[in-house]
């Protein structure tokens, strides 16, 4: 219901816009077949013929302002019934055979368009989406070796991780995905190894699930150089355990 609502109200600006045209283009179809059947006696001055034609297309942009953003389905029909009303009452309320007259009608179709055209840019920009700020993490330079085996007492995965950090950075988080899932969380477990290689590095199990884990490395001390550490990994789920439990 609330949807409805929303909706309707912002569908309201377009039903008097299309009022609008609506009632240019009857009066200037009118005015048109009044011409054309000579009921016009009394030619219009020049001063009024274009009071008449830019009242027409001031109103024409009013309806186009009220109608709301145009779709690029709908803006040369939003052109079209703007235009057409103002011409068309200039074509018959002016003086044709003056230069003035056909410079000012181009002058007034260019002064249109280029209206439509700047609002159309206007809204678009308004109510584009704007990008959120992100801020992206580099991969890790990372090399693995994953080993899966089952056997009757249960399914382990044991995993040789290479980790090469870049100067500067202290910690840095490891996906390792467990293809295909295990049937339930299993029990993992990780360390660095004894080397040298791995010194002032910590590794931490920080979440596990049936497809994979997250394991977190932070390493103390200088962290200018680069340096590289080798995790030992192993996932176990124990058949046993699971059938206890």
């Amino acid at each position: 219901m609330p949807t409805n609502h929303s909706h309707a109200k912002r569908q309201w600006p377009s039903q008097p816009a299309v009022t609008i045209w609506v009632g240019l283009l009857l009066g200037s179809w009118l005015l048109a077949a009044r011409a054309a059947s000579g009921a016009l006696d009394h030619p219009f001055t020049t001063a009024a013929g274009w009071a008449a034609t830019m009242s027409i297309a001031s109103l024409g942009l009013v309806a186009a302002v009220l109608f709301g953003r145009s779709r690029p389905q709908t803006a040369a029909l939003v052109t079209v019934l703007t235009l057409a009303p103002p011409l068309t009452a200039g074509l018959i309320l002016l003086d044709l055979s003056s230069v003035t007259t056909w410079v000012g009608l181009t002058g007034l179709t260019l002064a249109i368009t280029l209206t439509l055209l700047a609002r159309n840019r206007t809204d678009r920009q308004r109510h584009s989406p704007v990008p959120l700020p992100t801020t992206t993490t580099p991969a890790p330079d990372l090399s693995q070796t994953l080993t899966r085996h089952r056997d009757p007492d249960g399914d382990r995965l044991v995993g040789d991780l290479t980790l090469h950090w870049q100067s500067g950075q202290r910690q840095q988080p490891i996906h390792v995905p467990f293809v295909p899932a295990f049937q339930d969380k299993p029990v993992v477990t990780c360390k660095c190894d004894e080397e040298g290689l791995s010194e002032g590095v910590r590794a931490r199990v920080a979440e596990i699930q049936r497809y994979g884990t997250r394991i977190e490395l932070r390493r103390s001390g200088n962290a200018d150089s680069s340096q590289t550490t080798r995790v030992e990994l192993s996932a176990t789920l124990d058949d046993a355990s699971r059938t206890a439990a």
